[in-house]
């Protein structure tokens, strides 16, 4: 039910970012950017639910927590690249955008 709801706030401030790029462009940029904050806020509120799962397969498998940490900081950085680059190549900064994305792959 989540994704749903993610997916439908995404395509609610597509169609409004490309709504206000016909009357005012300069305000498509700030809505993008209003809207990707919002969904990243509304990710992180929810992230308490997956470190619970985190620990208790933790529990079940023996672990190191070294490397469920090491795992999860891994994740925050490639989303959080992903989320740069195609920023980026939204706005229109292609070449800023090939530069992020190795990163990415860098990482996997």
């Amino acid at each position: 039910m989540l994704v749903f709801k993610i997916a439908l706030i995404g395509i609610a401030g597509a169609m409004l970012a490309m709504v206000t790029k016909q009357f005012k462009p300069e305000y498509s940029t700030l809505v993008l950017l209003a809207v990707c904050l919002f969904l990243i806020g509304y990710l992180t509120s929810n992230l308490k639910e997956v470190l619970n799962f985190v620990q208790t397969l933790q529990k079940r498998i023996p672990i190191s927590s070294m490397y469920i940490k090491i795992l999860l900081k891994l994740l925050a950085i490639a989303y959080i690249c992903q989320i740069a680059s195609n920023l980026c190549e939204d706005l229109g900064y292609h070449s800023i955008s090939f530069q992020i994305e190795p990163s990415v792959n860098y990482l996997f």
